[in-house]
């Protein structure tokens, strides 16, 4: 009887919510970059964590100039998160890019950008992401 009981008393562990679990804290370094002073703390709707480390430069929203006058500058709007989260992912490749990709996506949900906004920048890593995508990839091989 004790063991039944200490069955249904078990608690399943739940996954952590989803959303960024910090802020952004970072130090402006010039030409569009910026170095994070704290982590940068995101769980996936899949329960994965991913934290960008103390230290960790990121350059925001890679926009060309021309789409800037449309979509604004690289840390305009909301998404500065997501786009920190989405540089160290493409950084360290850890996931396939399109799953890299939907967590910007996701990311952008979570800092309530705006669904037109969203739908740019995501599109735009899905059309232009490849190339920065192969050539860190090719960096990694190299290091090996």
């Amino acid at each position: 009887m004790k063991d039944k009981q200490e069955q249904e008393e078990k608690v399943i562990p739940k996954k952590p919510s989803r959303g960024f679990k910090s802020h952004l804290e970072a130090r402006y370094l010039g030409h569009c970059r910026w170095r994070l002073i704290a982590p940068l703390v995101y769980v996936t709707s899949e329960g994965e964590t991913i934290t960008a480390p103390v230290g960790f430069i990121t350059d925001g929203k890679s926009i060309p100039r021309l789409a800037q006058s449309i979509v604004g500058a690289p840390w305009a709007g909301k998404s500065g998160k997501s786009a920190g989260i989405h540089d160290l992912l493409c950084y360290t490749q850890q996931f396939p890019r399109a799953k890299t990709d939907r967590i910007f996506l996701e990311c952008m949900e979570d800092e309530k950008e705006t669904k037109l906004r969203r739908r740019i920048f995501y599109r735009f890593v899905r059309m232009f992401g490849w190339i920065p995508w192969n050539k860190r990839r090719e960096e990694i091989l190299d290091q090996r």
